[in-house]
């Protein structure tokens, strides 16, 4: 059985992270976010001081502009301040702190160098977010196809490289009739692409287009930004997210320079897109046939696709492989068939399929009715219930590679386990260890 509220996922929307701290204070933050936003309005409507921000900088969190901050966070010097990590800021996204949709920012995920301008166009960045959740549309897309596209399809997969090519070739156009034959050569691959695909898949991708790229072009508007910056050799094969943050920006850079004002309304329907929105902006004109791809470039694509596609299959038995094989204790929690674990949220970014499964790479809840787990900076395998990845339930979680054994207790019916990298509290479990395996099982729902 699918779950029906699945449908729509409680979910974080992250950024994606760096590798180092940035040296940063929450305050220095808070300030060239306040410096950013006096420069100007970067969208129709959006004020990002009109956002409460929560920063994590390792130590503690700082809650900015919140009209009416929880108990837990103190008071202190124009902030509220609360001890540790807040456990609404798991990542740099957004989160409901005290009842209000706040934007959340965790320093040590910022990569090593950022500058408060860095930061604050960040932050501009996930108050959008907030921002886009008061206005009339619907902005992403269903995060269960993530875990379905076929990322193993490799004529879908040269179709994507050709179009995100003719996109960096029109970011490098000296002129905009060149930059304009580009964007339809991106375009019209685009629509041979979508022709061969599932329309949940093609939704999907127009979906985070509309919710990241607009945000990521919000970012790149209060950083200073003007380019895309596609990367040289292109996106992975299963890189689908992170390349729609960088098509969604690269489609509203072009309505910037065909159809200034665009913005206007974009917030208030559906039906408006970013790609429609650069393929009804273009002048209507001949391609040069100086703009298209030459048949070696094509079969260059192709053929690099073909080998992609063989190391992505290669790839998913050995990261399965390599989970398996890892040293240490392991923590299995097990859930029934009738009673699985059902997805309270992970991180889209963070995810890459295994044969047989899932490993989430950084953040990770779920639950049902005896209880719920949270993983926070750990590496964990979900396997499935019925044919999809998730939307049929999760049936068994594992936690491998631990230096000893995890803390597991038991108070009458109620199992707990609390490790540096998992939460867990459930109700009516067993617990079985067997050598290095600890194996918690919760009720099946027919006991």
């Amino acid at each position: 059985m699918i779950r029906a509220t699945l449908a729509v996922f409680l979910l974080i929307s992250v950024s994606l992270p760096g590798s180092a701290g940035s040296g940063l204070s929450a305050p220095q933050v808070e300030s060239a976010v306040r410096d950013a936003a006096s420069e100007g309005e970067v969208w129709p409507g959006y004020d990002p001081l009109a956002i409460p921000l929560a920063v994590f900088d390792g130590t503690e969190t700082y809650l900015f502009r919140h009209p009416a901050p929880p108990d837990e966070f103190a008071e202190r010097d124009g902030a509220h301040v609360f001890a540790g990590r807040h456990p609404g800021v798991v990542a740099n996204s957004s989160a409901r702190i005290g009842e209000l949709a706040t934007a959340t920012v965790w320093l040590e995920t910022l990569p090593e160098g950022s500058t408060p301008r860095d930061c604050a166009a960040l932050v501009f960045h996930e108050g959008f977010h907030v921002f886009q959740g008061t206005t009339g549309r619907r902005w992403g897309g269903d995060e269960s196809q993530l875990f379905v596209y076929p990322v193993d399809d490799d004529g879908l997969l040269a179709l994507r490289r050709l179009e995100t090519e003719a996109l960096r070739r029109a970011f490098e156009a000296e002129d905009d009739a060149a930059a304009a034959d580009w964007a339809r050569v991106a375009l019209g691959v685009r629509r041979e692409r979508f022709g061969r695909m599932d329309d949940a898949f093609v939704a999907y991708e127009r979906g985070i287009e509309t919710l990241e790229g607009t945000a990521t072009y919000i970012e790149y508007r209060a950083a200073g930004r003007a380019s895309p910056g596609f990367p040289a050799v292109g996106f992975g094969a299963e890189d689908v997210r992170s390349r729609a943050y960088t098509t969604g920006v690269a489609w509203a850079l072009l309505l910037d320079r065909f159809a200034a004002g665009w913005q206007d309304g974009f917030g208030d329907d559906d039906g408006i897109l970013l790609d429609t929105s650069v393929a009804g902006a273009l002048p209507a004109a001949e391609a040069s046939p100086s703009r298209a791809f030459t048949a070696p470039e094509r079969a260059e694509i192709e053929r690099v696709a073909r080998e992609d596609v063989r190391d992505v299959l290669r790839g998913r038995a050995e990261r399965r492989e390599a989970f398996e094989s890892s040293p240490g204790w392991r923590l299995i929690i097990e859930a029934g068939v009738t009673s699985p674990l059902w997805p309270q949220g992970f991180d889209p970014l963070n995810l890459t399929r295994v044969d047989g499964g899932v490993l989430h790479t950084r953040f990770l809840k779920l639950g049902n009715e005896s209880g719920a787990l949270e993983v926070m900076g750990g590496t964990v395998l979900t396997e499935e219930v019925g044919p999809h990845p998730i939307l049929n339930g999760i049936l068994r979680m594992t936690l491998a590679g631990l230096d000893e054994e995890p803390a597991v207790e038991t108070d009458g019916e109620r199992v707990t386990v609390a490790i540096p990298t998992l939460k867990a509290e459930f109700s009516g479990a067993r617990v079985e260890r067997e050598g290095a395996r600890v194996t918690i099982r919760l009720p099946s729902g027919e006991e």
